[in-house]
């Protein structure tokens, strides 16, 4: 059998189960010599160690996309073989003020997964956000050129005239901010901006997670840096489903921020009048106690984050998000 024959080793060659195999015969008769039980312990580990080395190479790889086969966020990595592959999505966000205030929003999405997209889903258009009505000039590309986009979206999507041709999607488009203030709609100035990513983030709808990238382009306004529900700056690197990228909060502006023990943080748009710490510690303790209730398992990091909006009327309260 020919298959067989494919597994086996050519006379003389020596497998790595052997090798490794007799690696530990020999630690065995070297530790069967020694007098004290912590030899014997201390030589068995630095073989264990051996072994495990000659077995996992230390490739240097990105926190939290290594773990998934991609060694870099540009694309599939060759290193990755045996294990999974993320496709990867690149999400650039520029903001504007002229001459209509909103932000620029550019992704690619790379890897076999782009063929299989059908549709944008956004937030369809209600009381409380613009949502789908928000965008201007949306262009999708493939492989092929243009790809017509229905002018009528319905139910918050954005329907593909076409399939997709080729493992790359490029989608750009203008999301307009509110003329009013919304504490769930895009909110753009020359000084800040704030928004739920379902509000302005017309993302592919597909299922599984993603190697992500996401980049702030700030030129255009007078802001320092940017914050999401997945970490501070103007460069983030993550793995996250389009649904979490909808659910999850985007600033930009004068950012303060306060870390908590567990990985819990606070984040506020502006000067607070109030010290970070302390706060954290407040709402960290009514997490918990809520977590207590209704999720003991839940102890992933949690992000806290206030944006203050002036003309709310009633509408204080918040909302409970993917991760913050």
């Amino acid at each position: 059998d020919e298959r067989a024959c494919d597994s086996v080793p050519f006379y003389g060659e020596t497998t790595t189960l052997q090798r490794r195999w007799t690696a530990l015969n020999a630690w065995r008769s070297v530790t069967a010599r020694l007098a004290t039980p912590a030899h014997v312990v201390l030589l068995l580990g630095m073989g264990l160690l051996a072994v495990l080395a000659t077995a996992s190479p230390g490739d240097r790889e990105l926190p939290g996309v290594g773990r998934d086969g991609l060694r870099g966020i540009g694309g599939p990595d060759g290193a990755g073989r045996g294990r999974k592959i993320l496709p990867t999505l690149t999400i650039t966000l520029r903001p504007r003020t002229q001459p209509t205030a909103g932000v620029a929003v550019i992704y690619e999405l790379t890897g076999q997964v782009a063929r299989n997209v059908q549709s944008l889903g956004m937030a369809p258009s209600t009381a409380s956000t613009r949502g789908i009505d928000a965008v201007r000039y949306l262009l999708v590309r493939d492989a092929q050129g243009l790809i017509d986009v229905d002018p009528h979206p319905k139910a918050g999507r954005f329907h593909l005239e076409r399939k997709v041709v080729g493992d790359r999607l490029r989608v750009s488009y203008l999301a307009e901010s509110s003329a009013v203030p919304s504490r769930l709609d895009l909110q753009v100035n020359a000084d800040e901006l704030s928004g739920v990513g379902y509000g302005f983030l017309a993302l592919p709808e597909i299922d599984g997670r993603l190697a992500v990238r996401l980049q702030w382009e700030l030129g255009a306004v007078d802001t320092p840096t940017a914050a999401t529900s997945f970490g501070t700056g103007k460069d983030v690197v993550t793995v996250a489903t389009p649904l979490q990228l909808a659910h999850s909060l985007y600033l930009a502006g004068s950012i303060q921020e306060a870390k908590g023990e567990r990985g819990n943080r606070l984040i506020v748009l502006g000067t607070p009048a109030f010290d970070l710490e302390p706060a954290l510690e407040l709402c960290s303790a009514a997490l918990a106690g809520a977590r207590r209730l209704f999720d003991p398992a839940d102890g992933q990091p949690f992000s806290f984050v206030f944006v203050p909006r002036r003309g709310l009327g009633t509408h204080y309260d918040g909302a409970a998000l993917h991760n913050g």
